[in-house]
């Protein structure tokens, strides 16, 4: 009896010492998080930015805000990138950096342009900086084929021009390219604003695939039989099987 009273209270004190050891441990932390908010549009002219932050310890946070890159529908006008970090553009928030939803209105970057990608930032004050996921907005939500112009026209031969596919849109395309319009005096007509009704180089989409956010295609303005002109207005534009079309926002302009 002795030696079962004795085993048995061995057994006792062994699970006693499990348990301290499972519970005595403290309280349990989950990892710091920077998480993005959407953009809202209030107007043209001012938008919101949005940051969370969650599990962070008092005085942890150097500096927040949102960092973000603008892609222009001129594709030459400014580098962007699809994943912005710290030394691109970005929103510093000047409230407190509490473990809440923070916001803050802003001038528009731009009132004019493709996409937004943003995302949320904290830098740490051991130096480290920690992101949130990216995310993006489109000023365009008509759904449409957005097909840019890219570049300057040149003024002599050979006309070279070439287009990028941005989105390819909801509708099917059966036709894409370029329209323009020039003179070759100062005392000429011009179109600012060329349509399908002037000069034009078409391609098929059946048969030139173009690849959406590539590097677009190349061609020359073949048809243009001038060898040289003083002003040219080009644009690009999709038409689709439905008959419809589309042009290009940016207007590539060159003059002497």
């Amino acid at each position: 009896m002795r030696t079962s009273s004795c085993r048995l209270n061995f057994v006792f004190f062994l699970m006693g010492l499990l348990y301290i050891g499972c519970t005595d441990h403290g309280p349990q932390t989950n990892a710091p998080q920077v998480t993005t908010g959407n953009m809202a549009v209030i107007n043209p002219d001012l938008f919101r930015f949005a940051v969370n932050l969650n599990e962070f310890t008092a005085e942890a946070i150097k500096e927040f805000g949102v960092v973000y890159s603008v892609q222009y529908y001129d594709v030459l006008k400014a580098a962007f990138t699809d994943k912005p970090e710290l030394g691109w553009s970005k929103i510093l928030f000047t409230d407190s950096p509490s473990n809440a939803l923070h916001t803050k209105d802003v001038v528009a970057p731009a009132t004019s342009f493709f996409r937004i990608y943003y995302r949320a930032y904290a830098v740490l004050n051991n130096g480290s900086t920690l992101y949130g996921e990216v995310k993006s907005y489109q000023q365009d939500k008509s759904e449409r084929a957005i097909l840019e112009f890219v570049g300057v026209p040149k003024l002599a031969k050979p006309y070279h021009a070439g287009v990028i596919l941005l989105d390819l849109g909801q509708k099917p395309i059966k036709n894409f390219g370029v329209v323009y319009s020039y003179n070759t005096a100062a005392n000429q007509a011009i179109k600012s604003v060329p349509t399908i009704a002037d000069k034009s180089i078409k391609f098929s989409y059946e048969k030139v695939k173009i690849p959406v956010g590539g590097a677009g295609i190349g061609f020359l303005l073949d048809n243009l039989a001038d060898n040289s002109i003083n002003e040219i207005y080009v644009r690009s534009f999709v038409e689709y099987t439905d008959g419809a079309i589309d042009y290009g926002r940016y207007i590539g302009h060159a003059k002497k």
